[in-house]
């Protein structure tokens, strides 16, 4: 069964553009790395347009599997540009608002 991975944050606002150079390098980075991505099917980031907090975004990645899931946070966690790049990003964020949420398909 698939699983989404979900991750929700605020960006500082005067750094909107460094997060934009920073899904660009991922981007780059997923196509010269895929062996590190096998089992996530897709991976996509979405800002707010109305509503709720200036600056806030969405992250959802769906996996195979959880164990797709599991295998691919286990391959990017030992390498050393792709924590490199979310130590980055995290400098990113307004402390408090990172929230990680993992969901399943019921439907």
């Amino acid at each position: 069964m698939a699983v989404v991975r979900v991750h929700a944050y605020t960006v500082k606002t005067e750094r909107m553009n460094d997060l934009m150079a920073l899904y660009r390098e991922f981007g780059a980075f997923v196509k010269k790395r895929p062996d590190l991505f096998t089992g996530m099917r897709s991976w996509h980031a979405y800002s707010k347009l109305a509503g709720g907090k200036l600056g806030e975004i969405i992250e959802m990645a769906e996996f195979e599997n959880l164990g797709a899931f599991e295998s691919v946070h286990e391959a990017v966690a030992r390498d050393k540009e792709y924590t490199t790049k979310y130590a980055e990003l995290l400098q990113l964020v307004i402390p408090g608002s990172y929230q990680r949420e993992i969901w399943s398909s019921v439907a």
